[in-house]
């Protein structure tokens, strides 16, 4: 196993290399650049040199997750936690999250980090790009920094979070959801590892606590707490008014295309997402 100093000299080995700097040129333009047949070690201390030499951030882009996740272990030691796994999520956005909580975690922490400009290079692999998911503005949106003496509804929060796509339940104890008890909400951030309790003074906000999700008892305080959104597509009234008239499109569409018993069918089928 290399030492850091090992490292380094492979790393500035690399930018001696005669076609690292066109390679280099392709990149700071922002445009994609391939290069391929590299072992793994190798390709791994490339792109901690392209990394090095760019002040944005970096996606490198691997056939199947298992290279993905093989690369993104052998750059940690190079470039720590800068080195961000994007992984593979194989449900559709809507579906239920509650068995896949890393990886929706593992996603959304990139996810954030990348829309709030957060310096880092994203491995991941084809199959996870392949999912559609909402502009960068729509994401950055949905973030919410709260700090003591912030003034706003305990009842707002909770809408604000549940649009966010943090799961109300009666206890909060995993990431993703979120309870209110009077003047105190709990609220579990999806990239977090621990909880945080907000307890209320009115409509202000008097006090930020870290707390034991097993226990429940209070820790730390917190100077400030940074939530991104618990899902990929978050929706607003905004969103759901959108939603709704577009199904109502489509079923007009659709209902005036179709003749005797089809018809009956489908408004049965479009009845409960038409009351919803």
């Amino acid at each position: 196993m290399q030492n850091a100093d090992e490292r380094q000299k492979m790393i500035a080995a690399w930018r001696r290399q005669e076609d690292y700097g066109s390679l280099l040129s392709v990149l700071q333009r922002k445009e994609p650049a391939l290069y391929a047949g590299l072992p793994l070690f190798p390709a791994a201390m490339l792109a901690a040199a392209l990394y090095g030499d760019l002040p944005q951030q970096m996606l490198v882009l691997c056939a199947n997750e298992e290279e993905a996740v093989a690369l993104a272990d052998n750059l940690r030691p190079l470039l720590g936690e800068q080195v961000q796994l994007f992984p593979v999520l194989e449900l559709m956005p809507f579906e239920v999250y509650a068995h896949n909580i890393e990886l929706v975690a593992a996603r959304m922490r990139v996810l954030s980090g990348l829309v709030r400009g957060e310096r880092m290079l994203v491995v991941s692999c084809v199959n996870a790009l392949s999912r559609r998911l909402p502009p960068p503005a729509v994401l950055r949106a949905h973030h919410l920094l709260l700090r003591a003496g912030d003034v706003v509804e305990p009842a707002q929060l909770a809408r604000q979070l549940a649009d966010m796509g943090y799961e109300r339940v009666a206890l909060t104890e995993i990431p993703g959801t979120f309870s209110q008890r009077g003047s105190i909400v709990d609220v579990f951030p999806i990239t977090a590892q621990q909880p945080c309790r907000l307890e209320f003074f009115d409509d202000e906000i008097d006090s930020l606590r870290y707390f034991d999700a097993a226990e429940q008892r209070s820790g730390a305080a917190a100077e400030q707490l940074l939530l991104t959104p618990a899902r990929e597509l978050p929706v607003d009234d905004a969103a759901r008014m959108r939603a709704r008239q577009a199904l109502q499109e489509e079923y007009r569409q659709t209902y005036d295309a179709l003749r005797g018993t089809a018809k009956k069918e489908l408004e049965k089928s479009y009845a409960p997402l038409l009351e919803y």
